[in-house]
């Protein structure tokens, strides 16, 4: 949700979130 730009860098984290 507010790691929107954590998600840039690591988009693979952002799919197991």
């Amino acid at each position: 949700m507010v790691d929107v730009k954590k998600s840039s860098l690591t988009g693979s984290i952002s799919d197991m979130e």
